[in-house]
């Protein structure tokens, strides 16, 4: 059994100008070197792979892992966690994340929810937001995850569904839509709605087909990112806040 060693990643979460209409916060704060202190071990799957990390950063992100290693529990006597349950690759991206605050924007969309679940499960609230500044980066990137990768991440997770009814109109296209559900058609068509009733009259021309009245509703559409996010009120201000 090999023990993984905490990673040290060149490269951080930096978003670009995009040009789509996208609106970011960039007001997180970094980790402090206090938290790097003593190693506590994490067991992951049926495999038992075993990650190291420093006990203080782990529970300075994850108040799942903070009450595990620092409660009344014999894993904070232990410094030892086995989670049976729990995938060692999204583990691993976790891992990778904890110590340079970075997701990488080649993993496969269905990676990412994976990570997003994992970090909902884990109450893990500053990677939920990354992965979600992550999907609308690749929005706006006019990258965003195929039709079957939204219906699989709609039935996965409810938390993020509102970023996903608005992914899937940012791509302006209903030929997809034939892949999901009652409840994401119903939430897909009220969010236009909504958009469209907002919008000046004569943003929509009047007899348009769904197909073009959908790329309209793109268009009026702002994926702002403290929409979606997940904070609590010690957090830093988010934009939609201020």
């Amino acid at each position: 059994m090999v023990a993984s060693t905490p990673p040290t990643l060149p490269n951080t979460l930096t978003i670009p100008d995009p040009p789509f209409n996208a609106v970011f916060c960039n007001n997180i704060t970094p980790p402090q070197l206090s938290l790097y202190d003593s190693i506590v071990e994490i067991i992951i799957g049926p495999q038992k792979k075993t990650f190291t990390m420093h006990k203080g950063l782990l529970c300075f992100h994850s108040s799942f892992f903070k009450a595990a290693f620092t409660g009344p529990y014999k894993e904070a006597q232990s410094g030892l966690l086995i989670l049976e349950d729990e995938s060692p690759t999204v583990f691993s991206l976790f891992n990778h994340w904890a110590y340079d605050s970075s997701i990488l924007r080649k993993l496969k969309p269905l990676v990412l929810i994976d990570l997003f679940v994992f970090a909902e499960t884990r109450l893990i609230r500053r990677l939920q937001n990354d992965v979600v500044d992550i999907c609308i980066w690749h929005a706006s990137q006019n990258d965003s995850m195929d039709e079957e990768s939204l219906h699989i991440a709609w039935r996965q997770t409810l938390r993020l569904r509102p970023l996903l009814v608005d992914l899937f109109i940012a791509q302006g296209d209903l030929s997809g839509a034939r892949l999901f559900d009652g409840d994401y058609l119903r939430a897909i068509a009220v969010r236009s709605t909504e958009l469209l009733r907002v919008a000046r009259p004569q943003a929509v021309r009047p007899g348009a087909g769904s197909g073009r009245g959908l790329a309209r509703c793109a268009g009026l559409l702002e994926l702002q990112c403290y929409r979606f996010h997940v904070h609590e009120q010690e957090d830093p201000v988010c934009g939609g806040d201020r």
